[in-house]
């Protein structure tokens, strides 16, 4: 979806467009990037990952027909020569580059080049949410999104509720656009994790009492009130069994939580895990925690399981993804009570609700790809390329 009604690409021209990346780690962000890559190639498009450090676990799922270009740069803010370099010799039409503050290097690098095709910063994050939007870094976020994002030929949020926040931290209002994460999931066979302990654990639990979250274990998911609440379920005499399926760094705090609320029996972690379908599919109910999120794609991910689903009503990308409450139930921000209850409701079978997996066709990789290629090619920056 986008804010201004995008038509279909107008031109069947192949573009050489450029995807800018830290790198490849397993987040949302990455793997929305990497399915919109494989998705433009598949059009015919002369794609290029261009990573500020070619690493990550989602490096095996490059496709065949995009190329990798290692920029070799520390960080964000020591890639501007780097990317001013990748941008004189490969001169593609398109850069699109996610997440602060590399949006902000790109723009500053292909001016420095004198880059003359377009940069399209996109934006998956509620940055006032986060350590980036407080102290000296948020001084400097609300100096780049008015003096330096708004420069760009085109500014994306992943949601509405990204845009909105964007504006409020200083971004012009007649500045912007909203495209809504694709998703998609790979075959219902996909695999368990080797040796997966945790899983086995969890798939003794009656089917309908197996809770299931997915998503990197750092600040923003807050799994503390998950965990409150499979206590406050215990407690009330839910036999429940959690699953967490990610990684970050936070795992061994939350480790320790966890035993801390006597649940090492009843909550479990399974790691990353490249394709999560099947645990999808053996869940009963799909627990989203989170303090802020910009989308929310593992939402959807559940919705094309058919999945009832519990979710905070954090400031972006719940409320969208499901419709304000019609897909799945909303409850407040760090609340274990309330998602204790919203819980409970789920598994007595008073929360499924119809046209799940129809709502999740709704953000298909298609429907994104259209959307990106119509900015594109209706940029007057598309007309002015060199040739």
């Amino acid at each position: 979806m986008i804010t201004k009604e995008a038509r279909k690409p107008r031109a069947r021209v192949p573009l050489k467009i450029a995807i800018l990346l830290p790198d490849l780690r397993g987040g949302g962000a990455e793997l929305v990037n990497l399915m919109l890559a494989r998705e433009f190639a598949e059009r015919g498009h002369n794609v290029s990952l261009a990573l500020l450090q070619r690493r990550g676990e989602l490096l095996p799922r490059v496709p065949a027909r995009v190329r990798v270009e290692n920029l070799q740069a520390a960080g964000p803010f020591k890639s501007l020569l780097s990317i001013s370099n990748f941008l004189s010799t490969e001169r593609p039409d398109a850069l699109v580059a996610s997440m602060w503050p590399l949006t902000a290097v790109a723009l500053l690098g292909s001016r420095l080049t004198g880059y003359r095709g377009q940069v399209m910063l996109v934006e998956h994050s509620a940055l006032s949410q986060t350590p980036q939007g407080r102290g000296i870094r948020g001084t400097f976020l609300r100096a780049s999104l008015r003096w330096i994002h708004s420069q760009a030929d085109h500014v994306v949020g992943v949601s509405r509720g990204v845009l909105s926040d964007l504006r409020r931290l200083g971004l012009p209002p007649n500045v912007g656009h909203f495209i809504h994460n694709p998703s998609v999931l790979g075959s219902s066979s996909g695999n368990w994790a080797p040796d997966c302990v945790a899983a086995r654990s969890w798939l003794s639990t009656d089917k309908k009492y197996r809770l299931l979250s997915v998503g990197a274990l750092k600040p923003a998911k807050d799994h503390e009130t998950a965990f409150r609440a499979v206590k406050l379920l215990r407690n009330a005499g839910e036999p429940v069994s959690m699953l967490l399926v990610g990684d970050g760094p936070l795992r061994e705090d939350l480790e320790i939580l966890r035993d801390a609320l006597d649940l090492k029996e009843h909550i479990h972690f399974a790691g990353f895990i490249e394709n999560p379908t099947r645990f999808y599919r053996e869940a009963g109910v799909f627990v989203l925690s989170s303090a802020w999120e910009g989308f929310g794609n593992v939402i959807v991910e559940a919705l094309h399981a058919g999945l009832p689903i519990v979710a905070t009503d954090c400031i972006a990308g719940p409320r969208e993804i499901l419709d304000n409450g019609r897909f799945g139930k909303l409850v407040p921000v760090g609340d274990p009570r309330r998602m204790c209850l919203a819980i409970r409701a789920s598994i007595a079978g008073r929360n499924r609700l119809p046209g799940l997996v129809s709502r999740a066709r709704e953000f298909s990789v298609r429907r994104a790809a259209d959307a990106y290629l119509a900015l594109i090619l209706s940029s007057p920056a598309f007309f002015r390329k060199e040739e």
